[in-house]
C-alpha cells in the first residue's frame, strides 16, 4: 500500500474514534449533571 493511503487511513480512524470518545464523554456528563440537577431539585 501507498504510506500516503496509510496515513490517510490513520488519520481517518484517529479523528473518527476521537470524536466518537468526545461524543460518549459529553453524553456522559450531561446525562450525570441531569441527574443532579433532579436530585437537587427533589
Amino acid at each position: 500500500m501507498n504510506d500516503a493511503v496509510v496515513i490517510g487511513g490513520l488519520a481517518m480512524f484517529a479523528s473518527t474514534g476521537f470524536i466518537v470518545v468526545v461524543a460518549l464523554t459529553a453524553a456522559a456528563l450531561l446525562g450525570f449533571f441531569e441527574k443532579r440537577i433532579d436530585h437537587g431539585e427533589h
